[in-house]
């Protein structure tokens, strides 16, 4: 309940997560992925910062596919059914 002692409403998931059966969405569970390796890196030394940046690189590129299937949706001017 918030200060007003209404009760809180659903907690809000992108669709994707909808449709992936996830309850937060993937970029979301990588960010927090890379958090934790970031995190690491330092008490690893220098070696660390590979699978970090390997990681990261991979994360980028699936986000940027990601943003760009949207993009092609978004002008693709589809109606509701076809989305």
């Amino acid at each position: 309940m918030d200060a007003m002692g209404d009760r809180e409403g659903p907690r809000r998931v992108s669709s994707t997560a909808l449709w992936r059966g996830d309850r937060r969405p993937a970029q979301v569970v990588q960010v927090s992925q890379l958090e934790q390796n970031f995190q690491r890196a330092p008490q690893q030394g220098e070696s660390g910062s590979l699978p970090f940046d390997t990681e990261y690189s991979r994360w980028l590129k699936e986000h940027t596919k990601h943003i760009n299937e949207l993009r092609i949706t978004v002008n693709s001017h589809a109606s509701d059914p076809e989305l």
